[in-house]
């Protein structure tokens, strides 16, 4: 049936008239190739609105909810967001230069995936609740997040000048990698790798780099699931550009060929040895009697005694914390009482003299014993950030399909990593961490409201408690 010609006017791209009982109504179509008649075939979509000869188009309600969004909201999420603005004030301020019409996108999803642990089709849900959307026109849809992350993974080098920009000098970095579980078929780089739960699945490994001085995550990159950082951390270096680093390892880390890659890099390095390793000389501690060591120092109110060493060419601190081993003492002496199939008094003396202690292997760092125990002991910060990783983030798998988006979706999750980190030092600093954890924070931050009264954008009231916490961590309710 032809349509009348005051009818004409209202029809639009992507849209469609159709008459039904006298009445013209407007409907959203698009083209969807059919496989069958090998061609493409017009499908109807949601129905827009009615159009009558008085009163012209009037959208359906639906219609005016999806074109209005929320910019017309009278409440809208404010505190969270806010604080993750003032935590990476200086990480925005490098976004702004460097991905010059890209960053507001950026950084909203950063902040959801910080605040709400979003995935990439809730975003824009969560982020057009708060009052940043209305201040920023930005696309927020799965769509244009998708490419948003294939763009971010076409730029590499943006990404790197980002990360450069963090380094400050001399530092003990932390590194370690950790696998993260890949249900994509398109990729080549999700290999079958050994991981922590001795499985063998797709993954892809991520390996951080953690800057022991400001203690925060400094580097990242992704590496293929059937290579350790053994084999890349070198690469990640130089590529970070990072000067005169020294590079503070775990204790599966030790082999021969890699401490060889480290003396051939002129890397500075502290690497713990395993009890049981050749390089680790008991004697002082065989012989009994505290006479044998060096000296002592204190750590968080312990006696730390420590004795080095040449051995092979390797420089070895090794250490003796006394309250450790009591404990590990009196666990293995339960663990005879309740379980002497599998323990007995002969293993217990047999690593007796190893109990309570700690090697380190160490080059290029000075010989101060209680620096390099110190720097060591720091490093379980990087294994809290993992930790962070995967279940504060829920990231410990991708469903990302090509290795651009995964490129762009770790890189966005890197950036709320660091203002997780950011946050947990802010807390650090104020002494409020016996207190709140960041996600209590986050949490308690997340009722701090903005509300529209005669177009003027007002806060909502809050306790006391709560402002005296915004005063402390230094988020303005006023």
């Amino acid at each position: 049936m032809a349509l009348p010609k005051w009818i004409k006017k209202f029809r639009k791209q992507g849209t469609e008239i159709r008459c039904i009982n006298g009445y013209y109504y407007v409907y959203a179509y698009s083209s969807r190739y059919d496989s069958k008649l090998k061609r493409s075939k017009k499908v109807t979509g949601k129905l827009l609105g009615k159009i009558t000869r008085r009163a012209g188009f009037t959208p359906s309600e639906k219609y005016q909810l999806l074109t209005r969004g929320f910019k017309n909201l009278s409440c809208c999420e404010y505190g969270a967001f806010e604080l993750f603005t003032l935590l990476m004030r200086k990480d925005i301020d490098l976004l702004k230069e460097i991905f010059v019409s890209n960053w507001q996108q950026i950084i909203a999803s950063a902040m959801c995936r910080w605040i709400y642990r979003s995935p990439i089709k809730n975003m824009r849900y969560h982020f057009e609740e708060s009052f940043y959307a209305q201040q920023w026109d930005i696309g927020m849809g799965g769509k244009q997040i998708g490419f948003l992350l294939q763009y971010l993974g076409d730029q590499r080098g943006k990404i790197i000048q980002y990360k450069k920009q963090l380094v400050r000098g001399n530092d003990f970095l932390l590194i370690d990698s950790t696998p993260v579980n890949s249900q994509s078929k398109h990729m080549g780089i999700n290999e079958v790798g050994y991981n922590s739960h001795r499985e063998y699945d797709p993954q892809v490994n991520l390996l951080y780099i953690f800057s022991a001085k400001i203690q925060e995550p400094l580097y990242y990159r992704v590496l293929s699931g059937n290579i350790r950082e053994v084999k890349a951390f070198k690469y990640c270096l130089q590529e970070s550009g990072i000067p005169n680093a020294t590079v503070v390892c775990d204790k599966g880390f030790y082999s021969a060929p890699n401490v060889a890659l480290l003396r051939n890099e002129k890397f500075r390095f502290i690497m713990p040895l395993r009890r049981n390793n050749k390089l680790v000389d008991y004697t002082p501690i065989k012989q009994g009697g505290y006479a044998s060591f060096e000296k002592f120092f204190m750590y968080h109110k312990r006696p730390i005694w420590y004795y080095r060493y040449k051995i092979n060419g390797y420089s070895v601190c090794t250490y003796l914390d006394t309250t450790t081993k009591t404990q590990e003492e009196t666990d293995f002496i339960y663990r005879i009482a309740t379980h002497p199939e599998q323990y007995s008094m002969e293993i217990f003396l047999k690593k007796q003299h190893t109990m309570g202690t700690l090697s380190l292997l160490y080059e290029g760092v000075g010989k101060d014993p209680k620096n390099l125990y110190t720097c060591y002991k720091i490093r379980n910060d990087i294994e809290v950030m993992f930790d962070t990783f995967k279940t504060f983030l829920h990231a410990d798998r991708t469903y990302m399909q090509s290795e651009k988006a995964l490129q762009g979706w770790m890189f966005i999750n890197f950036l709320a990593v660091r203002a997780y980190y950011k946050l947990y030092k802010k807390l650090k600093d104020e002494d409020l961490l016996s207190r709140f954890s960041p996600s209590d924070i986050i949490h308690r931050v997340s009722v701090l409201k903005k509300i529209k009264i005669n177009n003027q954008w007002h806060f909502n009231e809050i306790s006391s408690k709560d402002i005296s916490l915004y005063n402390k961590i230094g988020l303005s309710h006023t």
